[in-house]
């Protein structure tokens, strides 16, 4: 079963223009997680294993329910990367997490991804949990701190097991994906910098099924979605457009639009950010916004924040949360 878009994602944003560390293997599909620190490498036969960690104790505040929760989470990334004679550059990665309160969202408190890739200059093949990957690499940018914006993708989604595709020609880059059900998804991305300012636009298709995301009732669907990206140095401006339809047996369908834009700054070791929504499925309105801080306090450890608010079909929520980190 597919994770939710909004469970943990790997290594992104190392910095406000989301610059993968190096050595960092694939970018997975797991949210939320910001590395202070490059991994920790240790040289094994005729590879190395990179590692990284973070530890997680957040408080939250449902407005909505009068309730308030702790939450404990451990993330653990291990990668073995290794040169062949022919240059190829192929590895394992190992995505695990903790998360205690999971089970009342419906998820398993522990979850794991494996993936085994292969890298050359004609571009980088996986096969395992890879199908987020598209996603990963092509959605707007993540807000800092705790802040979630919600109904901001597709409903639609892929199984977690699949193979995966990307290949750069200059300042473009092809991706690809697909799960053993045939779902798939592709993503055309541009990014340049020009001057003192970097521009950043992208392209996603995906086929999708909403089986894979804990609906009930299993409808095919086909969306598509446009994103564009400013950074001028510590400040980056993102928007995103998206069309989504859900199809049934008898041939109706429904309509699922989503939008979003969303403004992030760091300055020292404070980063802040907001984010905004509008959408709309099924004749209903939705909309979601989402406030996010982080204070860097020493090297690994943070202070974050977030308010996180969204009205749809479920009703209407608004959470509070507070979280400090240890990376390493």
């Amino acid at each position: 079963m597919k994770k939710s878009v909004f469970s943990v994602c790997i290594l992104v944003a190392l910095s406000p223009i989301s610059a993968h560390a190096d050595g960092q293997g694939l970018p997975l599909n797991y949210d939320g997680i910001s590395f202070v620190e490059e991994p920790i490498a240790v040289p094994i036969g005729p590879g190395t294993v990179n590692i990284n960690t973070r530890l997680e104790q957040e408080a939250e505040y449902d407005f909505s329910e009068d309730e308030d929760e702790y939450n404990t989470g451990i993330t653990v990334n291990t990668s073995y990367e290794m040169q062949l004679p022919n240059d190829w550059q192929v590895g394992v990665q190992y995505f695990s997490e903790y998360d205690r309160l999971a089970d009342n969202d419906e998820r398993d408190e522990y979850q794991d991804d494996l993936s085994f890739f292969v890298r050359d200059y004609w571009g980088t093949v996986a096969l395992g949990n890879v199908t987020g990957m598209v996603h990963t690499q092509a959605r707007r940018s993540l807000g800092y701190g705790t802040a979630v914006l919600e109904n901001d993708n597709f409903i639609g989604e892929l199984d977690e097991t699949g193979a995966y595709y990307s290949v750069r020609s200059n300042a473009y880059r092809l991706l690809a994906t697909a799960d053993q059900e045939g779902r798939a998804e592709a993503g055309l991305l541009y990014e340049q910098p020009i001057g003192k300012s970097v521009y950043f636009g992208s392209l996603r298709l995906r086929k999708g099924d909403t089986g894979e995301n804990y609906i009930d009732e299993q409808r095919d669907t086909y969306g598509g979605a446009l994103v564009g990206k400013y950074t001028y140095a510590s400040f980056q401006a993102n928007a995103q457009l998206g069309y989504e339809t859900l199809e049934e047996q008898n041939n109706a369908s429904d309509d699922h639009y989503f939008s979003s834009v969303g403004l992030i700054y760091k300055y020292g070791s404070y980063c802040v950010s907001a984010e905004g929504g509008l959408g709309s499925y099924d004749k209903q309105d939705r909309r979601a916004f989402a406030l996010g801080g982080r204070v860097d306090i020493a090297r690994g450890l943070s202070l974050n924040m977030g308010i996180n608010y969204d009205v749809s079909e479920n009703g209407e929520n608004l959470k509070s949360s507070t979280a400090m980190r240890y990376e390493f």
